[in-house]
């Protein structure tokens, strides 16, 4: 065989393999950004229900209503915001 259509041949090789190899990847990239979020979503939820526990509690111990609880701890977080930045 002629040296140049040889070349050729290698040349069309490497890309299609380029190109199956960057479409697989895609994929893999994909269903791994999916898992990673649908764990996120889980871990939101837990710490959700952590902190809604934790309002609950410090509203029965103080007997106040958990609205109350919600609104003084974001303006505690809102001032911790504006102090650090």
């Amino acid at each position: 065989m002629d040296e140049k259509l040889i070349e050729e041949i290698k040349e069309r090789v490497k890309a299609e393999l380029k190109a199956e190899l960057k479409a697989e990847l895609k994929e893999e990239l994909k269903e791994e950004m999916l898992r990673l979020k649908e764990e996120l979503k889980e871990e939101i939820k837990t710490v959700g229900s952590k902190i809604n526990d934790k309002v609950e509690e410090t509203a029965a111990k103080y007997q106040i209503p958990k609205w109350a609880v919600w609104l003084s701890g974001a303006v505690v977080i809102g001032l911790a915001i504006k102090l650090i930045f």
